[in-house]
């Protein structure tokens, strides 16, 4: 048994069970530092257990089958910038294999690491080697960092106005998705780059929004380069899709592009099923 090669209290994630996704979990039961008493002595061997989640078919389909999602969400917890590589690394074979929790978890987790995640971040983002998806959920930890931590906002959103410079050679809906982070940080700065990607039509708007939805949510007028398409409005609290702010701040994510993802991965998922207690 997995749990057997950890003494407590890293060895009771194995018994933890079962959890869910796409909720807020930081700041909500459990808290792995107070509950479990897991410090930075054990961040090494959390690191070791959320990296077993790279092969789905290495637990057995029952509690312990949960104990690489509550690792690294007890990683999150800790700050533990020494997991903020490792689960970079990690993104690329949980992407191909269709998993689905680090979708929603690790945008969370990078935000809750923090400032000191953002250098690893912003270099992991800016290699297009990368795969997209994964590319997305760094730029939306990045997002994520800025908004937690009010002191680090130039140095979080740098990146993604950089990323987003290069709007000619990425891809539609990455550009989309830098687009959603910069507007969630409310960044005045990057509007004219912003602008130019929409005038180039390189934006995916339908995850964006229009132009003109962009520039009324960041107040800024515009140089007149891109159509200034009438603003949608907001969707409402039901048909918002947040991929790791807490209820303050649930960025809109249009419900299609939720479907769409999820689809790809359940497609991805066929080879190799994931078979977890309750699902």
């Amino acid at each position: 048994m997995p749990e057997q090669e950890y003494g407590p209290p890293v060895a009771r994630l194995f018994q933890m069970g079962k959890v869910e996704w796409g909720v807020e979990w930081e700041g909500s039961a459990p808290d792995y530092v107070r509950d479990l008493g897991l410090a930075s002595e054990h961040v090494p061997a959390l690191i070791e257990i959320a990296l077993r989640q790279a092969d789905l078919d290495d637990f057995p389909a029952d509690d312990a089958g949960w104990a690489p999602v509550h690792a690294w969400r007890a990683l999150a917890q800790l700050r533990a910038v020494e997991a903020v590589e490792p689960l970079l690394t990690l993104q690329h074979t949980l992407d191909k294999s269709g998993d689905e929790f680090h979708f929603y978890d690790f945008p969370v987790v990078f935000g809750m690491i923090g400032p000191p995640a953002i250098p690893a971040l912003a270099a992991y983002l800016h290699n297009p080697e990368n795969p997209l998806y994964p590319r997305v959920n760094v730029g939306e930890g990045l997002c994520n960092v800025g908004l937690r931590y009010p002191e680090a906002r130039s140095e979080a959103l740098a990146p993604l106005g950089e990323q987003l410079a290069h709007f000619e050679e990425n891809d539609y809906e990455l550009n989309g998705f830098l687009v959603v982070d910069l507007t969630r940080l409310k960044a005045v700065e990057a509007a004219e780059t912003i602008e130019r990607a929409f005038a180039a039509n390189r934006v995916a708007d339908d995850i964006s929004g229009s132009w003109g939805t962009v520039r009324q949510e960041l107040g800024v007028a515009g140089l007149g380069l891109a159509a200034d398409e009438r603003p949608r409005p907001p969707l409402p609290p039901s048909e918002r899709f947040g991929w790791g702010m807490g209820p303050q701040d649930r960025g809109p994510r249009d419900r299609k592009k939720e479907k769409a993802a999820k689809a790809k991965r359940k497609q991805q998922a066929k080879a190799k099923k994931r078979n977890r207690k309750g699902k």
